[in-house]
C-alpha cells in the first residue's frame, strides 16, 4: 500500500508545525492552504515540497483539492489542529498492512475526532468524540462532502481505528 497524508491550513501557523511532525512514515505528505497570511506556508514548505495555496478556498474544499492531488493508494485527512501520536500511526500501519495482505475488503477507516474551534481543541475523552471516516482508498471515495460537517461517503465496508488523531492546543507566539 502507498499513503499519501493530506492537511488543510489557513493561518495555522501555531499549530500546524506539531501537526506536521512525526509524519515522515507516508509516502507523500500533501498540505493545501486556503491563504494564510501568518507564515503557515512557510512552515509547511519546511515539511512538504508539495504545498498548494489556493486562497478563499473554506476547509472542505481544501480537503478535495489535496486528495485530488494524492497519488497513494490510501489517503488520511488531518486538520491543522490535530497530530497523529505512535499509537494512532501503528494502528494505520497494521490496519492498512493486514487489508492489503489477506485482500480484506474494508474500504476505509472511522477515527475518533475530537472537537474543535480554530486552533483550538478541546478536552474531551475519547469516548465523547465523534467518528469521522478519515483514513480511505482513494479509489472508493463517493465524493468529498462540501460541508465539513457531513461524513466521507466511500464504496465498501469501513473499518474503525481507536488512536484517533490527538487534538494539538494552540499556543500563543
Amino acid at each position: 500500500y502507498t499513503l499519501s497524508i493530506v492537511v488543510w491550513s489557513l493561518n495555522s501557523a501555531a499549530t500546524l508545525e506539531d501537526c506536521l511532525q512525526g509524519l515522515d512514515f507516508c509516502d507523500e505528505l500533501i498540505v493545501v492552504d486556503g491563504g494564510s497570511h501568518d507564515g503557515s506556508r512557510a512552515i509547511a514548505l519546511d515539511f512538504s515540497q508539495r504545498v498548494y495555496f489556493h486562497p478563499h478556498s473554506n476547509p472542505a474544499m481544501l480537503k478535495h483539492l489535496g486528495c485530488q492531488a494524492a497519488t497513494s493508494d490510501w489517503v488520511l485527512l488531518l486538520e491543522p489542529n490535530e497530530r497523529v501520536d505512535v499509537l494512532l500511526k501503528n494502528e494505520i500501519e497494521t490496519a492498512l498492512s493486514q487489508t492489503t495482505s489477506n485482500g480484506n475488503a474494508l474500504s476505509g477507516f472511522s477515527l475518533p475526532v475530537q472537537p474543535s474551534w480554530g486552533a483550538h481543541a478541546f478536552e474531551t475523552p475519547r469516548s465523547a468524540a465523534r467518528r469521522a471516516v478519515r483514513l480511505f482508498q482513494k479509489s472508493q471515495v463517493q465524493a468529498l462532502p462540501l460541508n465539513p460537517l457531513t461524513n466521507l461517503q466511500v464504496n465498501g465496508q469501513l473499518g474503525h481505528l481507536e488512536g484517533g488523531a490527538v487534538g494539538v492546543v494552540h499556543r500563543p507566539q
